[in-house]
């Protein structure tokens, strides 16, 4: 898909051969970073950049900005044989990084002030390499932004050529196609031996075309062009037994049609729940849970950190997941995502928060267990805390009612023809 900018509405479908598409990247121009892109990511009509409006993939883009040399990463592509074009981006050996002020703030109150050093803050939430970082200083706050100074940090794109394309279509849902495609990512950083920036992990992500600052910066640009084969980035996810292998191939999907989030499943089996009737598709159920109206969301989204570690996917998750939580009040689900998007380490922006909630569109199998799961077991938060408690059962191997506890309060969900949905 091809775009004016970032702030783009109507992208388009853009179809080029490798070789053309490689050549946009022979020369780098002087202007600000801002400016035409591309986004892998395509669907056949025109309109909006959204994962849910995403269809196909055909490039896999690796963005590597903590410090990889330039030549092993080029060295390792041509040692496995892909065809790849190399380029590096804007920000290539800058010595400095901009990191949200919050982020900063809270790596000094949890952190013992022996080992408070930008250095290794860079390292923990920025995923910097040490050898960059190692005599990194804190130069200045600026509004909502950390500003460190370091030693020059390499920066730069890998763009790989797709043997097989992904296509959403292959798969039961957009759980699965994304659980899928970030799959391919990791395998292939791994391949690599190169730092992923995690935020840059979504379907539906856009990337620059070279630029620089200046005219000085032009003498550092970089742009190599592997020659090789395509990318079979199924086979490569098989071979490094990456999360997500088992579905990669679109195959996860229950027989009879049924569709488990793979972390709901996860849950359950870890929980000892026999859901062995509700996967082989008895009664058309869908195994779909979401959260009632009440207090506790707000309590547990208020509770709830919001730290760098999670990536673009995982907000856009917990927009679904909220939306399903309070169908009947998304003004107040909106509300409750804002506030929490407003505490984000990395830095905030009231815009992007807005854009996340709005872009979110179509279907998805995300729900209210999501937010459980991440209190639970991301967060290490305890659900009784605010109430919660999940206990589930079967009965006679048919599905049995799972129960939420709120409180002294019993609610129970059972069977149904729209589903099988678990109320707080």
């Amino acid at each position: 898909m091809a775009g004016a900018d970032e702030k783009e509405t109507k992208w388009r479908p853009a179809e080029v051969p490798w070789d053309v598409f490689c050549g946009n990247f022979a020369e780098s121009k002087v202007g600000k970073k801002e400016g035409p892109a591309f986004a892998p990511g395509w669907s056949r009509t025109e309109g909006g950049r959204t994962s849910a409006r995403t269809e196909c993939i055909d490039m896999l883009v690796l963005d590597c900005d903590a410090g990889d040399p330039v030549d092993s990463a080029i060295k390792r592509l041509r040692e496995r044989g892909w065809a790849a074009v190399v380029y590096t981006t804007y920000s290539h050996l800058k010595t400095e990084t901009e990191v949200g002020k919050k982020a900063w703030e809270t790596w000094l109150k949890d952190h013992d002030s022996d080992v408070s050093t930008a250095g290794a803050f860079l390292v923990g939430a920025k995923k910097m390499h040490e050898h960059i970082v190692k005599d990194a200083k804190l130069v200045r706050i600026d509004k909502d932004k950390a500003i460190f100074s370091h030693k020059p940090c390499p920066r730069f794109r890998i763009v790989v050529l797709l043997k097989r394309p992904w296509r959403r279509s292959d798969y039961k849902g957009l759980a699965k196609a994304e659980t899928a495609w970030r799959a391919m990512l990791d395998a292939a950083t791994q391949a690599l031996e190169v730092q992923l920036d995690q935020n840059a992990r979504d379907l539906a992500r856009l990337f620059y075309f070279a630029r620089v600052p200046d005219g000085a910066a032009l003498a550092d640009y970089r742009c190599e062009v592997i020659e090789g084969e395509p990318l079979d980035a199924y086979a490569l996810v098989q071979a490094a037994g990456a999360s997500g292998a088992a579905d990669v191939n679109g195959s996860g999907a229950a027989a009879g049609g049924i569709e488990f989030d793979p972390e709901i499943r996860a849950a359950m089996d870890a929980d000892g729940v026999d859901n062995s009737a509700l996967r082989a598709g008895i009664g058309g159920w869908d195994g779909v849970f979401a959260v009632a109206d009440y207090p506790g969301v707000r309590a547990l989204m208020a509770a709830m950190p919001n730290s760098t570690a999670r990536d673009r996917g995982q907000a856009v998750a917990v927009v679904y997941a909220l939306r399903r939580s309070l169908p009947e009040n998304p003004a107040m689900a909106e509300e409750i995502f804002l506030e929490w998007e407003s505490r984000y380490e990395g830095g905030s922006d009231p815009k992007e928060g807005k854009h996340l909630w709005d872009s979110a569109q179509g279907e998805s199998t995300t729900n209210g267990v999501k937010l459980l799961l991440m209190a639970r077991d991301d967060c290490g938060m305890d659900l009784r805390d605010f109430g919660l408690e999940w206990v589930s059962g079967t009965r006679q191997g048919r599905p049995g009612r799972f129960w939420w506890l709120y409180g002294d309060r019993r609610r129970r969900s059972a069977p149904g023809r729209r589903g099988l949905q678990g109320r707080l």
